[in-house]
């Protein structure tokens, strides 16, 4: 109260709890770029927001600016004041497919066959488009007009259009040209031939000929026969044979023939008869003669126009004839076309033996533990002017006399045989030695003590065991030349020497 003064101090904090607002705009539609994706932009100018204290509002975006995105997104936008609060709102960016797919191959402009009544169903050409798009990897293909529509005649021309949509309903469409062929030939039916006998005094006849009979799967435009041109082959025909051919073609151009014989007959054959048989030997050293035939004797009542053999089909049957039986048949022909033949008959006979060279004589070693020999027999060497038939050998009875052969000499005849049944025969030895020694093993090593009151033993001996590839002949001991060493042996060592010999004199 005397206007003294003291002071003091206190903090009174007022703190801000309250975040502010903030404001996201309404969802947002995109285009989808070439990749089926979109770019996100910065879209916090499109925001806003306020605060109680009028702080500094900070504005963030999730996903950031830049970002890659496809399909709905959503964006938020995060507000934060000075004190550190903090709200948020969102909104969806939906990026949409605006752009329509690309035809990259379309089909071409093609031709397609009418069917046997000059129709078609129109195909599925779908299946050849080739086309893209920056989001739908499953594109809807049609086709206008429908597959399986039907079109006739030829020359006929289908516009068909593609369209390729995607399934955000974009579109890409290309067309083409399909033009209507008729490949199919007509059919034509030729009548049987005709056959008439020449007019009374001409050599010709008059004929009415009858067309034949047409059709085909489009439209027939023309029938000609190539005997006067025209459709209609009625006219004079020559004794002979006179092949019309008819030609039918259709509006497409395609054309198919048949034939038909106008048969003028001469009713009277030529005469021919053949000369007498002929019979020759075969020439030295060949398998064949040249033989010069005699030619027959020929007649007609108009002309004789050939006469020919058919061993080389011409007027003279000379030349080389092989071994055996050959028959001519002559042909005579007249001028028109009447035909007569007669046979003759061209023997040669082969009456030469073959030849035959045996190969030298074989020598072999009997093979090892036996008393033969497989032997490879080189074959004789054969030649016969017509052919050698078989060659044989008598120890198989075969062309090949290899074989096992047994020791000692086996003499081989071989027999060569021609085509005509001529024979020649050669001999081969075929040698086969024994060179193999006998085995022998002789008994163990024997003690035996002297007989009572003797200066010696009476010891009996086992003679030792032999075996030979062929056979053993002889088994004989150097102490008494027998083949019993059994008897009196002095006190001492006495070495007792086996000897096999076998039946070839092979010693062990």
């Amino acid at each position: 109260i005397h206007g003294n003064v003291s002071s003091c101090s206190q903090d009174i904090t007022v703190t801000d709890d309250e975040a502010p607002a903030v404001s996201c705009p309404d969802d947002i539609d995109v285009s989808a770029d070439a990749d089926c994706q979109f770019t996100v932009g910065n879209y916090i100018a499109l925001a806003s927001a306020s605060d109680n204290c009028d702080n500094n509002v900070d504005l963030v975006q999730t996903p950031a600016p830049g970002t890659v995105v496809s399909g709905t997104t959503t964006v938020t936008i995060t507000a934060t004041d000075d004190d550190g609060n903090f709200s948020a709102c969102s909104f969806d960016l939906i990026v949409v497919d605006n752009t329509n797919p690309t035809i990259t191959t379309c089909a071409p402009d093609d031709t397609i066959l009418v069917d046997d009544d000059c129709e078609v169903a129109l195909p599925n050409y779908t299946s050849l488009i080739v086309a893209s798009d920056n989001c739908d990897t499953d594109l809807t293909i049609t086709q206008v007009p429908a597959p399986g529509s039907n079109f006739s005649g030829h020359g006929t021309e289908v516009n068909v259009t593609i369209t390729v949509t995607d399934d955000n309903g974009n579109s890409d469409s290309c067309s083409f040209d399909i033009t209507l062929v008729d490949d199919i030939d007509p059919t034509i039916s030729c009548q049987p031939t005709m056959i008439q006998t020449a007019d009374a005094g001409n050599c010709n006849a008059d004929v009415t000929v009858v067309a034949p009979a047409v059709d085909d799967n489009c439209v027939v435009a023309s029938v000609v026969n190539d005997f006067n041109m025209t459709d209609d082959a009625s006219g004079v025909y020559p004794v002979g044979t006179t092949t019309v051919v008819w030609t039918v073609t259709d509006v497409a151009g395609n054309a198919v023939s048949c034939s038909q014989d106008i048969t003028i007959t001469d009713n009277e054959l030529p005469t021919i008869d053949c000369a007498d048989a002929q019979t020759q030997t075969a020439d030295n050293g060949n398998c064949s003669a040249a033989v010069t035939v005699v030619d027959p004797t020929t007649n007609d009542n108009c002309g004789v126009a050939s006469v020919v053999n058919d061993f080389n089909m011409t007027d003279d049957a000379s030349g080389v004839y092989p071994v055996g039986t050959t028959t001519i048949t002559w042909t005579v022909t007249d001028i028109h076309g009447n035909v007569a033949t007669c046979e003759q008959v061209i023997t040669v006979t082969d009456n030469e033996l073959p030849t035959i060279d045996c190969a030298d004589a074989q020598m072999q070693t009997a093979d090892n533990d036996n008393c033969s020999a497989a032997v490879t027999v080189v074959a004789p060497d054969t030649d016969d002017n017509c052919g050698v038939a078989s060659v044989v050998n008598d120890f198989n009875n075969t062309a090949d006399a290899s074989g096992v052969y047994p020791v000692g000499t086996t003499t081989i005849t071989w027999t060569v045989t021609d085509n005509a049944g001529n024979i020649a025969f050669c001999t081969q030895d075929i040698t086969v030695t024994d060179d193999e020694t006998p085995a022998i093993t002789c008994e163990a090593n024997l003690t035996q003590t002297a007989d009572a009151g003797m200066c010696s033993a009476a010891i009996t001996l086992d003679t030792p065991a032999t075996t030979d590839n062929c056979s053993v002949d002889t088994v004989v001991n150097d102490f008494n030349g027998t083949d019993d060493a059994s008897g009196v042996y002095p006190v001492g060592t006495t070495t007792v020497v086996w000897t096999v010999t076998d039946i070839h004199g092979n010693v062990s």
